[in-house]
């Protein structure tokens, strides 16, 4: 989900106020997640149908805590 092909022009850390991501979300039922996997950082981009009627900000929070817990495995 991170623009490929950019070589050193995509440097998040360089260019931080650069930093995009496409969740290209495109279907009626589901969430459309974007991501980026850098050095020391995963950044995330949630989508959702309102249709659907689901809940981004809630899905946020489930993956933060989920994140966290698998960090700890590491630690």
């Amino acid at each position: 989900c991170a623009p490929v092909g950019l070589g050193e022009l995509y440097d998040p850390k360089k260019y931080p106020h650069l930093e995009t991501i496409f969740t290209g979300f495109g279907w009626t039922n589901g969430f459309g997640i974007g991501y980026i996997i850098a050095d020391e950082r995963l950044t995330f981009s949630v989508a959702s149908s309102k249709r659907q009627n689901l809940d981004s900000q809630h899905f946020c929070e489930i993956l933060a805590e989920s994140l966290l817990e698998i960090s700890a495995l590491f630690d």
